[in-house]
């Protein structure tokens, strides 16, 4: 097999979540500022930005690597993710996000794998979800360095990491907002 060329870290975010941020009042929320970008806002603080259609269109994301010569891309949900959400919208775009990421490695496989995006403030429903994601072939989890202010070292999340252990998955720390 001749060598391939991997990108690691990849977000993608599904254009249903984005267009939900745009909908909500209270942080995390997002703003489109043109056809094809969004300002992500913590409260007032802009953190996060979308700006181009490969963030949330495979077809444009397929373009885009084959342009920079890329082979494949290990796809996860970046800030804000599910865990930041109330615990009903968390689990819920939980589910949804992820199934948007097995659908793109899906109809493409070998060019896409996922990271599941858990929904951390509901560590039951986060346990589910993350059995349903090894089942649909994810091969890793994407975490963030707090979940809304909580360390991870916390008891309450010891059943996720006991079964990202047991499951054998790779855990992917990735900064949010402080």
């Amino acid at each position: 097999m001749a060598q391939q060329s991997i990108d690691v870290h990849s977000h993608y975010f599904p254009k249903e979540y984005l267009e939900y941020l745009t909908q909500r009042t209270e942080a995390p929320t997002a703003k489109q500022t043109g056809p094809k970008s969004y300002v992500i806002y913590n409260g007032e603080i802009p953190f996060g930005h979308i700006d181009r259609p490969g963030h949330f269109e495979i077809a444009a994301r397929i373009d885009d690597l084959d342009a920079a010569g890329l082979d494949v891309q290990l796809l996860s949900q970046t800030v804000p993710g599910p865990e930041i959400l109330e615990a009903k919208e968390g689990i819920y775009w939980a589910q949804k996000i992820n199934d948007a990421l097995a659908q793109a490695c899906a109809d493409h496989p070998g060019r896409f794998y996922a990271m599941a995006s858990l929904p951390f403030q509901a560590p039951d429903a986060a346990c589910k979800e993350l059995e349903r994601c090894k089942e649909m072939g994810f091969v890793g989890v994407m975490g963030f360095s707090n979940i809304n202010g909580d360390p991870l070292f916390l008891d309450k999340y010891e059943p996720i990491f006991s079964l990202i252990s047991e499951l054998e998955l790779p855990f992917n720390l990735h900064p949010t907002i402080p």
